[in-house]
């Protein structure tokens, strides 16, 4: 019986064109050990990684891990990851119950920190924690110099100046036992982007911190088998969020 991974080269194979595909990683900016496992595994793919970094967390450890990447790109990850909803309402920290003006001084901070840090593989694109983000902080973000936004699922906040590509597929059960998908579903979970995608860009999302080897083993599986195939294109996260008849963003 042909197996999920099998069935997702079967639909690649009956495209009429590519299908791009980006990989995001959230979480970044501490040492870890699975950290350096998830940077071993882009460079292995061959596979650019928009990694998205806490500016607060980040260490001189982890710098010096990203510098030695050049496959990674350096994505804006809040500031530090801390919650600020108000009782009763979900995880955010770019909204809640924080003043408009704290919150965008953090952000600029954090930019500039990243900035100065990490050089060259920093891009002015955000990534909020938990994917939320208050329409009043996202309509700021092209005023502190930010290009690009990038949360979860379909919805596009619509803001001139500001490309948005969202990722599409998480692996993990967060509302479950949180739990990463295998090989099979996690192929499955493709196949299904792949039949509603509408020429939008496929964006796997992971989180190196709640993946053990399964998870990872899992992951290179799939993003291998797409890595090698014909009918994938693997945009850098430069041309990814570049901006329609302009330069990419520095």
């Amino acid at each position: 019986m042909m197996n999920e991974r099998a069935r997702l080269l079967g639909d690649l194979d009956r495209l009429d064109a590519p299908c791009t595909f980006w990989w995001r990683d959230d979480d970044a900016g501490r040492p870890s050990p699975r950290l350096d496992r998830l940077l071993s595994s882009a460079e292995r793919l061959a596979v650019p990684l928009a990694l998205a970094v806490v500016p607060a967390w980040l260490t001189p450890e982890v710098r010096r891990a990203l510098d030695a990447c050049p496959r990674v790109a350096i994505l804006q990850h809040g500031w530090s990851h801390a919650d600020h909803a108000a009782p009763g309402q979900k995880k955010i920290e770019l909204g809640g119950a924080r003043d408009l003006p704290r919150i965008l001084d953090d952000l600029a901070r954090g930019k500039e920190r990243l900035a100065n840090e990490l050089g060259v593989g920093h891009h002015a694109v955000l990534v909020p924690p938990w994917n939320r983000i208050s329409t009043k902080v996202a309509a700021a973000l092209p005023g502190l110099g930010f290009g690009g936004l990038s949360t979860f699922g379909a919805h596009d906040a619509g803001i001139e100046g500001l490309v948005q590509h969202n990722a599409t597929i998480d692996p993990i059960a967060w509302h479950k036992d949180r739990s990463f998908a295998d090989t099979e579903n996690l192929a499955r979970m493709v196949r299904e982007q792949l039949a509603g995608r509408a020429d939008r860009p496929i964006g796997l999302l992971t989180h190196h911190l709640d993946m053990d080897e399964a998870a990872f083993r899992s992951c290179e599986t799939v993003l291998e088998a797409l890595r090698r195939h014909e009918n994938t294109r693997w945009p850098t996260s430069r041309e990814l969020f570049a901006r329609p008849n302009r330069a990419p963003m520095s």
